[in-house]
């Protein structure tokens, strides 16, 4: 009733709950190569998903040469990496996790950045199901 006394804001609260969050207990790998009849975009992605340290976050690293890409299609990447992390395989954030990107390829001129944006998620999830995740209660 404050909120409304003071600043005549009505607002409802739910019941407060846990949330969890997600880490990876194994290594997985995942490459997804243009062309071939699983991958319907113009891009080859490649990753490798490793246990970071505690409270390490999600480190991400290149395992190819800066310059195997042009710099959009990096940063499509990884953008898409920090965004498909937000929801593992069991629905809770992913952190503490080493994201290790491992192979690339595209086709100019017809690969454009959404199909790294794309192509990502679906690599990445397949590399994070082989590495497997555990849920975890934040302290």
């Amino acid at each position: 009733t404050t909120l409304f006394e003071k600043y005549n804001l009505q607002v409802t609260f739910s019941n407060t709950r846990v949330v969890c969050i997600e880490k990876p207990i194994g290594v997985g790998n995942s490459v997804e190569v243009m062309g071939e009849k699983t991958n319907p975009f113009y891009a080859t992605i490649g990753f490798k998903i490793e246990r970071g340290e505690l409270n390490s976050g999600i480190i991400y690293k290149l395992g190819v040469e800066l310059g195997s890409l042009p710099l959009a299609f990096h940063k499509a990447i990884e953008d898409t990496v920090f965004q498909t992390l937000k929801q593992g395989l069991y629905g809770w954030e992913v952190t503490d996790i080493i994201v290790t990107l491992t192979h690339t390829g595209y086709a100019s001129p017809v690969t454009t950045a959404s199909d790294f944006r794309n192509l990502t998620p679906l690599v990445l999830m397949d590399a994070l199901k082989q590495a497997e995740t555990c849920v975890f209660e934040p302290v």
